[in-house]
């Protein structure tokens, strides 16, 4: 799997959070295996004018070997949480699309 992190108009955020996110992604997504052949990340940071605070916003798309990439997004004040954020809707998301396929109709055709 390959692991591709893009940072998007925030010079803020380290190599070594970037490491970490990185690294994180991989504990998370192991159980998944081969199923992902590539993420890619995406990280801005926005200005929330409302609350008068920075928001980081985190994109993951998640390519499977011959099927439609997931994509999730997840905001919070920091880079890790956000991509921390999105992991978990990832995983859900991932969950879901596997459960999918293995779900058979009342007809015994498999969903």
């Amino acid at each position: 799997m390959r692991v591709q992190i893009n940072i998007h108009g925030d010079k803020d955020v380290s190599p070594e959070v970037q490491a970490e996110i990185e690294e994180m992604l991989r504990d998370k997504l192991e159980r998944f295996g081969d199923l992902f052949t590539r993420l890619e990340i995406h990280i801005a940071r926005n200005e929330d004018v409302h609350a008068r605070m920075d928001v980081y916003r985190c994109g993951i798309e998640a390519r499977a070997a011959g099927k439609r990439p997931i994509k999730v997004h997840h905001g919070a004040r920091r880079p890790d949480l956000a991509a921390e954020g999105a992991v978990v809707k990832l995983i859900t998301a991932t969950e879901r699309r596997v459960a999918r396929k293995r779900t058979v109709s009342r007809k015994g055709h498999v969903l």
